[in-house]
C-alpha cells in the first residue's frame, strides 16, 4: 500500500509539472528550449540532474564498489568538460550561431556545415546514439519498477516510459527542465541522510581502496578519463540547455554551479561504493550495489523508498534524452528534408517514436555503465572531436567533419571488439582529430590552387 501512495504522488507531481509547463502557447521552440523563462539557477539544476541520471549514480556508486577510489576520482575530469563548455565553446556558440535549437544547427548548419549529406549523417548518427541511451534508460527504470511492484521488468520499463514521454510531450523542455529540479532535490536529501545512516551503522569504513586502484592499468585509466570528458559532450540534452541559458554569462553561471554540485556527488558516490565493500556481499552486481547499501542503511521496511529515489534517478536523464531525441529528429533531420511539415505535431510524434524504440533497445543491454562506455566511445570520435576542432574555424568544414565521423568512430568500434586492454575511445579520438586536421589542411590548399 506504502508503494503504491508513493509511486501515485510521484506521477501526480509530474502531471502538474506537465500541466502547469504547457500553459502557455507552445511551438517547436517552446518544446526544444521553453519559454525564455528558465535562469541560471533552474539550468544548473537540470544539468546535474541529467549529467547524473543512472550512469554517474548506480553506474559510478558500481564501479567504485568493484574497482576502488580511481573511478570516482577519474569521473572528476568532468570538470574540464565543464570548464570548456562554460567558458570556451559555449561562448563561442553563442556569439557565432546567436539563436539556435539544436545541436544541428551549429554543428550541421550552413555558417558551419553546409554539406547536406553530413548534415543527414551527423543528425542521424546523434539521433541514433540517443535513443540507444534511452534504451538504457528503460532497461533500469524497468529494474526499478519491477522491484517496487513485483512485476514483469519489460512491463515495468514500458509503464516507466510512458509516465516519463506523456510529462516530456506535454510540457517539452521546460517540464523536463522543473522535473529535474525536484528530483535533483529529493535525491540529494535522500541520498545524503542514506550514507549518514550507512556510516553510522555497524559496519566499518572500507580499507581496501589500495587493491581497487591498482586493479586498473594506465590504458583503462586513460579511457575513462576521456570518456568523462568527451564522452557525451554537448550531446543533445546538454545541448539544449547550453541553448536555453540567455547569455554567456548566464551559461557560465549555470555550468559553475553544476560543476560544484557535481564535484560533491562524485565523492559522494565513491564514498558510498567503497564503504559498501564492508557492509554488502562481495559478489553483489555493480548495478545493485547503490540499492543494496541504502538498505543496509534504512532496513528492509523503508527499501520501497530508496528504490522510488533510484527512480527520481533515472527519470532526470530520461526525460531530457526523450525530448532532445524528438528534438534532434524534429530539427535536424525530418525539418531538412520537409521544411513544410508542422514541426509541432512531428515533435510530438518522435517523442512517441523514441519512447517506443528506447523500449525495444531495452532488451539489448545487461550493464548501466557498460552500455553508457560503449555509446560514449562512439560518440567522441564522431561529433565531439569535429564540433571542438570546427567551431573556431571560418573555412567550411564539412568535409573534414565528415571523413572525421567516419573514420573515428569505425576505429572506435574496431578496438572494441579485437583490443581489450586498449582504450577505444582514445583511439577514436586521435584518429577523428588526425583525420579532421589533415583532410582540413588538403581542403585548405585546394582552395587556394582554385583560387590561383
Amino acid at each position: 500500500m506504502l508503494q503504491a501512495i508513493s509511486v501515485f504522488f510521484v506521477v501526480l507531481i509530474f502531471a502538474g509539472i506537465a500541466y502547469l509547463s504547457m500553459r502557455r502557447k507552445k511551438d517547436f521552440k517552446f518544446y526544444a528550449l521553453g519559454d525564455g523563462t528558465l535562469g541560471p539557477l533552474l539550468i544548473a539544476a537540470s544539468l546535474a540532474a541529467t549529467y547524473i541520471g543512472p550512469g554517474l549514480s548506480i553506474g559510478l556508486s558500481g564501479q567504485s564498489f568493484s574497482v576502488g577510489w580511481w573511478f570516482p576520482l577519474a569521473a572528476c575530469a568532468y570538470l574540464f568538460q565543464f570548464f570548456l563548455i562554460a567558458y570556451l565553446i559555449g561562448p563561442k556558440i553563442k556569439e557565432r550561431y546567436g539563436d539556435v535549437s539544436t545541436l544541428g544547427d551549429v554543428l550541421c548548419g550552413s555558417a558551419c556545415h553546409p554539406g547536406k549529406a553530413y548534415l543527414l549523417t551527423t543528425a542521424t548518427f546523434t539521433f541514433l546514439i540517443m535513443v540507444g541511451v534511452a534504451g538504457i534508460m528503460t532497461l533500469i527504470s524497468g529494474t526499478l519498477i519491477s522491484t517496487i511492484f513485483g512485476i514483469d521488468r519489460n512491463l515495468g520499463g514500458v509503464l516507466a516510459t510512458i509516465l516519463v514521454a506523456t510529462y516530456t510531450t506535454f510540457g517539452g523542455l521546460k517540464a523536463s527542465v522543473y522535473a529535474n529540479l525536484w528530483q535533483l532535490l529529493i535525491t540529494s536529501l535522500v541520498v545524503v541522510v542514506v550514507f549518514i545512516l550507512g556510516e553510522t551503522s555497524s559496519g566499518e569504513i572500507s580499507n581496501e581502496t589500495a587493491d581497487g586502484t591498482n586493479a586498473a592499468s594506465p590504458l583503462v585509466v586513460l579511457g575513462v578519463v576521456v570518456s568523462f570528458i568527451l564522452g557525451d559532450f554537448l550531446q543533445p540534452p546538454f545541448f539544449q540547455r547550453l541553448a536555453a541559458t540567455k547569455t554567456a554569462r548566464a551559461l557560465k553561471k549555470a555550468y559553475t554551479w553544476c560543476g560544484m554540485y557535481m564535484f560533491s556527488w562524485f565523492i559522494l558516490m565513491g564514498a558510498i561504493g567503497v564503504s559498501a565493500r564492508d557492509k554488502i556481499p562481495h559478489d553483489t552486481d555493480s548495478d545493485a550495489v547503490l540499492f543494496a547499501y541504502a538498505e543496509y542503511a534504512v532496513g528492509p521496511g523503508f527499501s520501497f523508498l530508496i528504490l522510488i529515489t533510484l527512480y527520481l534517478i533515472v527519470m532526470s536523464g530520461h526525460d531530457a534524452i526523450i525530448n532532445a531525441s524528438a528534438s534532434t529528429a524534429t530539427n535536424d533531420i525530418i525539418g531538412r528534408i520537409a521544411p513544410s511539415l508542422p514541426k509541432r505535431s512531428i515533435m510530438i510524434l518522435m517523442t512517441v517514436v523514441v519512447a517506443f524504440l528506447g523500449i525495444v533497445l531495452a532488451q539489448y543491454f545487461d550493464s548501466v555503465m557498460h552500455g553508457i562506455l560503449f555509446l560514449s566511445s562512439l560518440w567522441a570520435p564522431a561529433v565531439a572531436v569535429p564540433l571542438i576542432l570546427g567551431i573556431y574555424r571560418n573555412e567550411e568544414t564539412h568535409l573534414p567533419a565528415m571523413m572525421a565521423l567516419i573514420f573515428g568512430s569505425t576505429a572506435s568500434l574496431i578496438t572494441t571488439f579485437t583490443a581489450d586492454e586498449m582504450p577505444a575511445i582514445a583511439v577514436g579520438v586521435l584518429v577523428s582529430a588526425g583525420v579532421f586536421l589533415l583532410t582540413s589542411l588538403i581542403c585548405s590548399r585546394q582552395h587556394k590552387e582554385n583560387l590561383q
